[in-house]
């Protein structure tokens, strides 16, 4: 792709971006990515919908994305680019227009789904402040942002180390739970067939949770050895994301009465103070800096999708701007910032949950047609796979879409 030449003190022309991650530290932050704010803040309300059968909602929403999974790693080994499904929407297609408009649908997921993220630390802030959600959220907000200026190494680091505590938390919760209950507790029965809505709904929430591994491709350009290192360390954190939040939201449900879980602001701080009648706080504490770390790995995804569309598209040249001593896109940071700070405080989480599951839907649609595409090309000439993981992918977003659509519509 051609790049410009870019505009304010310290530019360059094609701007590069350093690569300092590793496969440790990619994996980690992947894990960061995924585990955390859907946990923490969406569990009541997917144990809620689906009326209990929690780990079903979770693996539905799991088989949904694992091919879509696939799909990702293959794009990233292929085309390692910091502007993700830009790039591979482009090379498959070859039409600037849409490669763009995918970008700008990535972005939005990623402002989106940051606000939701960032409404849910406010949640579980309350239990120590006693200041308004809005009012939480941009004050949460400044570290956040602050972070995501500073450097990509550091900003990483920072995301690895807060998976590391919210990992441990999720585990200690699992066992004391696991532990206080009836074995048979933490196996619902079979759900009725008129519940099919309500885990399809449950699954539009706990896919939500499972999103992040797609943030990772977002990195490729800050990644040593991408194409070989990015596969690898996505499907790991996805696995062991999916295995948690089965693990999770089964003791979740086992420990507390539906109504109540569903109507805390702080789900697993309430799980904690039902098994041992304490703890809560510590909990809540961790729930807030599990949730800014989601807010910082959606903040870090929408600034390089912008960055990407300016630098590769020709487009708004001063988000192509990088800093010459950070290496960070700057402007495009604040302009992610700023709106994520106003969604945050203005509009209810489950609001953006499913915003932000209803355009990424669209974004793996065209992810996965791109590969679908670039596969059955390269079979065409002899080389490569027939496209039958992104086919799939394919077909699982877009009907998964339209099942949520009906869901909408009917409720």
């Amino acid at each position: 792709m051609t790049t410009m030449p870019l505009a304010g003190p310290g530019a360059t022309t094609g701007a590069i971006l350093r690569r300092s991650v590793g496969l440790p530290l990619l994996t980690l932050y992947g894990i960061g990515t995924t585990v955390g704010a859907g946990i923490f803040a969406l569990l009541g309300k997917v144990a809620a919908r689906a009326d209990g059968h929690v780990a079903l909602a979770f693996l539905a929403a799991l088989l949904l994305v694992v091919p879509t999974a696939v799909s990702f790693a293959r794009l990233a080994a292929r085309l390692p680019k910091a502007s993700g499904e830009v790039a591979y929407v482009h090379a498959a297609f070859g039409r600037r227009w849409l490669s763009v408009t995918v970008g700008w649908l990535a972005a939005a997921a990623g402002v989106v789904a940051a606000a939701a993220i960032l409404s849910g630390a406010a949640g579980y802030a309350s239990h120590f402040i006693g200041l308004s959600r809005p009012l939480l959220v941009v004050l949460l907000s400044v570290p956040v942002q602050g972070i995501a200026l500073i450097g990509i190494k550091e900003s990483a680091v920072a995301a690895a180390a807060i998976s590391v505590l919210e990992v441990g938390t999720l585990l200690v919760i699992s066992a004391l739970g696991a532990g206080s209950v009836a074995a048979e507790s933490l196996v619902p029965p079979m759900p009725a067939i008129g519940s099919f809505w309500g885990i399809v709904g449950a699954a539009s929430l706990a896919f939500f949770a499972l999103l992040g591994f797609e943030d990772m491709v977002y990195l490729s350009e800050e990644v040593h050895d991408s194409p070989r290192t990015m596969p690898r360390a996505m499907m790991a954190s996805l696995t062991l994301a999916a295995i948690i939040y089965v693990a999770v939201g089964s003791v979740a449900v086992a420990s507390v009465p539906l109504p109540a879980l569903a109507s805390s602001p702080a789900p697993l701080a309430l799980v904690l103070e039902t098994v041992l009648g304490r703890g809560g706080q510590t909990v809540a504490a961790a729930g807030v800096v599990a949730t800014l770390n989601g807010a910082l790995v959606q903040t870090i995804k929408a600034s390089r999708i912008l960055f990407g569309i300016a630098r590769d598209h020709r487009l708004c040249a001063s988000l192509a701007y990088v800093h010459p001593r950070t290496q960070t896109p700057v402007p495009a940071t604040l302009l992610v910032a700023a709106i994520v700070t106003a969604l945050g405080a203005l509009v209810p989480i489950e609001t953006l949950a499913e915003a932000t599951t209803a355009v990424i839907l669209l974004v793996f649609a065209f992810a996965n047609a791109a590969l679908l595409v670039l596969e059955r090309r390269d079979a065409g000439s002899g080389a490569g796979r027939r496209g039958l993981v992104p086919a799939l992918g394919l077909l699982l977003s877009v009907a998964f879409l339209a099942l949520e659509v009906s869901r909408k519509l009917a409720g």
